[in-house]
């Protein structure tokens, strides 16, 4: 997977629950 890609993925994640994108993707990764 790209950098692009898993940006992209990160922000369409985020926005779904109110956060920014990023920091959902961090959060997501460390409750893992």
């Amino acid at each position: 997977m790209s950098k692009t890609q898993a940006i992209a993925l990160l922000t369409d994640f985020g926005t779904k629950d109110g956060y920014p994108g990023i920091m959902k993707g961090v959060i997501a990764c460390i409750q893992r």
